[in-house]
């Protein structure tokens, strides 16, 4: 016979979820979305922290279930099958050592369905068989998240950190990045996700690749010659003999080629403050040129 104070317990642990069910919740977090969400070019995937946390609010309460008259005890454990699956389904690589488990639950699930549907509430066997398979789950979840690859990147001066992630050529016009071509874009891209993640160096040798690329283009524009072997010092000095060209432009590449180039050809490692002043200014130096002539 429940004692005064189980009977307490078990109205209070009702009026709790009652009240969620007023605003809905379990229609809300039943609905699973997806754990991780793809880059684009990359096999690394994003995060998507507020998944767990659904996982969380989803599974937590099946240790109330012998608790809840039968309409409630479906919601429950409708909502936590729905999260388990998704997380089956998502095949994260470092959470596959949760799968076992997860199916484990589900198995408890359907066995706590056949319950229900003979009226009542869950309980005995099954009841304590899903409370057991439920801790296992949290306890192995515990275990794994702290060894996760999971991290937060810090805000890069004023850059939009998931444009830079996904797509930096965004910080040019679509105009210059049109005129550059698909090569020059993904060294742009490549540059940005490099400052993202903070490797400078990488970053440098990136977007002075794209700076390159963009100079022999701009020669070929105006002289007619393809020059791939030419040192950009000289293909900037010829190109002070060309009448069209405007000096001020010329001044830009000569700066970049000055401050940055030389010193990336030479077995030397950037700080991110480096990183960032090469991309900003090769930046500026690749929107002059498109700007000057159709390359």
């Amino acid at each position: 016979m429940a004692t005064d104070m189980e009977i307490t317990g078990r109205m209070e642990n009702e009026q709790q979820l009652t009240a969620h069910r007023k605003v809905d919740w379990f229609a809300v977090y039943s609905h699973a979305s997806g754990f991780s969400i793809p880059l684009r070019g990359l096999s690394m995937r994003r995060i998507n922290v507020f998944s767990f946390y659904k996982l969380g609010a989803c599974v937590a309460p099946l240790r109330l279930i012998g608790w809840l008259e039968s309409d409630m005890a479906h919601e429950v454990l409708f909502a936590a099958e729905q999260q388990l699956r998704k997380l089956r389904e998502e095949k994260l690589s470092s959470m596959q050592v949760l799968t076992g488990p997860a199916i484990t639950i589900s198995v408890d699930i359907d066995a706590a369905y056949k319950q229900l549907a003979k009226g009542g509430r869950v309980y005995g066997d099954e009841e304590k068989i899903l409370l057991k398979s439920v801790g296992e789950f949290e306890t192995i979840l515990e275990a794994q998240t702290p060894t996760e690859h999971t991290y937060a990147i810090d805000q890069l001066r004023g850059y939009s950190m998931p444009i830079l992630v996904d797509g930096a050529d965004q910080n040019l016009s679509p105009k210059t990045i049109t005129a550059v071509g698909e090569e020059v874009k993904k060294d742009i891209q490549e540059a940005g996700r490099c400052l993202a993640f903070e490797l400078p160096t990488a970053a440098g040798i990136h977007m002075m690749r794209a700076f390159e690329k963009v100079l022999r283009k701009f020669y070929r524009a105006f002289t007619g010659k393809i020059e791939e072997r030419t040192d950009i010092h000289t293909l900037i000095d010829r190109l002070r003999k060309v009448p069209d060209v405007d000096p001020k432009v010329l001044n830009v590449l000569d700066e970049v080629r000055n401050l940055h180039r030389n010193p990336l050809a030479h077995d030397v490692f950037l700080d991110m403050d480096q990183a960032v002043e090469i991309f900003d200014i090769a930046k500026t130096a690749i929107s002059a040129m498109a700007s000057a002539r159709q390359l």
